[in-house]
């Protein structure tokens, strides 16, 4: 089976969503559009890992530090707005359009980004605890939920 898309039949919805996962996720949410699974086994089917009810994520520790504050999930930077002085930074990753923002911050938790990631030098450039490589950050931590994030052993914790 073949699929064939003439130019003329694209719109704009169509444009944000050509990227891919990674560079769309919050557009895919926003959209309430179905997100695409992470992995897909041998059968075709999502590789689902069971979803533990821990209060405590774990990522990497890139900055030091310890930071008690109101979590803002923040898909792009042009949403930035949101945020108030001391409250922490939940997103995906970043790239040279956050730093602004991070004066702002108090923490830092990353889905994707490792020791060198934008967020990871930038954080320690301004002293802000950060935890990187957190996966589901985004999924698991609510809007407005108050966190610790501690930038020493790499968790993040979850007020009840």
């Amino acid at each position: 089976m073949e699929y064939i898309l003439c130019l003329q039949s694209i719109e704009q919805s169509d444009i944000a969503l050509a990227g891919g996962k990674a560079a769309n996720l919050g557009v895919l949410i926003q959209a309430d559009l179905p997100v695409p699974p992470e992995v897909i086994g041998a059968d075709g089917q999502p590789v689902v890992e069971a979803e533990k009810e821990s209060t405590v994520l774990e990522g990497i520790a890139v900055s030091g530090g310890r930071a008690r504050g109101i979590a803002r999930i923040v898909f792009d930077p042009r949403e930035a707005a949101r945020l108030h002085a001391g409250e922490i930074l939940v997103t995906q990753a970043t790239d040279p359009g956050w730093t602004p923002v991070f004066p702002l911050v108090s923490g830092l938790v990353l889905e994707i980004g490792g020791q060198l990631s934008h967020g990871a030098i930038v954080a320690r450039e301004y002293g802000i605890p950060a935890v990187l490589n957190v996966q589901g950050a985004m999924h698991r931590i609510r809007d407005g939920q108050v966190i610790i994030v501690d930038g020493d052993t790499g968790k993040v914790f979850m007020d009840e």
